[in-house]
């Protein structure tokens, strides 16, 4: 609570992700500010219970965050269903888009698998990142519902090729870090705890990280020599390195 009150007196409103195992830890405090809340993100890793739980190696997982999607809906609470694609679901993104359409929900998501020391076997190819964002476009045409994809996929390159390099929004994990977004350095990549520094400071050094990172993206596309990954999450991972941050976050 004392975390969301900070937020919402710097104006943000909030909004938070979640597995969708567990509803109660949430539920007082969106009851408590339902107008500031602006939605409720389930990660459902497929379209399927025997898939999602086959990657989440949790029997039942499927079944609980479709129940946790429909309290949220029935309690006037927006919800966004997100989907990661890899190689056991890539072939199930139009089945995802009826699920949530059979549910209720309005919006969805998808999102690449972003590279850590043991997911190697669900890493999607280039090739098929970007046949998957085509597919997704294509199924735009077919639905009401609102579709994104997100820049851990596939994104048009550019320097700011995510709404996070501007600071639309910020994001904390629930141990309270600021961290530069969830998709970095496996459980994001950590600015500072609110237990430790005040919204401003951890603002003020979020903004450094964000600018060093714009200014590397300025550098290859003026040289032309783009990385591997240029178009994805990818390249902030790269580029999020401690030695590097290190000296930023201590200025």
């Amino acid at each position: 609570n004392e975390m969301v009150e900070t937020i919402i007196r710097y104006g943000y409103t909030w909004s938070f992700v979640s597995h969708g195992q567990r509803t109660e830890p949430y539920l007082p405090v969106m009851e408590k500010y339902p107008e500031k809340i602006s939605h409720i993100s389930l990660s459902i890793d497929g379209a399927k219970a025997e898939t999602h739980d086959k990657i989440r190696n949790r029997k039942g997982a499927f079944e609980k965050v479709i129940e946790a999607a429909k309290i949220y809906l029935e309690k006037g609470f927006k919800v966004k269903a997100g989907m990661t694609l890899n190689q056991l679901n890539k072939g199930e993104v139009k089945e995802f888009v009826q699920l949530a359409e059979s549910l209720g929900i309005k919006q969805v998501g998808f999102g690449g698998t972003i590279p850590t020391a043991w997911n190697g076997h669900l890493l999607l190819r280039d090739t098929e990142a970007l046949s998957l964002y085509q597919e997704i476009q294509e199924l735009r045409k077919e639905t009401d519902l609102e579709i994104n994809i997100a820049s851990a996929l596939y994104t048009p390159g550019g320097v700011n090729f995510c709404s996070i390099l501007n600071l639309r929004k910020l994001t904390f994990n629930a141990s309270g870090k600021l961290i530069f977004c969830c998709d970095t350095i496996e459980t994001g990549f950590e600015i500072g705890s609110v237990r430790e520094y005040a919204l401003k400071e951890l603002i003020q050094m979020w903004l450094k990280v964000s600018a060093s990172l714009q200014t590397q993206r300025v550098e290859q596309i003026a040289t032309g020599n783009l990385v591997e990954g240029f178009d994805t999450c990818s390249f902030c991972n790269k580029s999020l390195i401690l030695p590097f941050i290190a000296p930023i976050n201590a200025a």
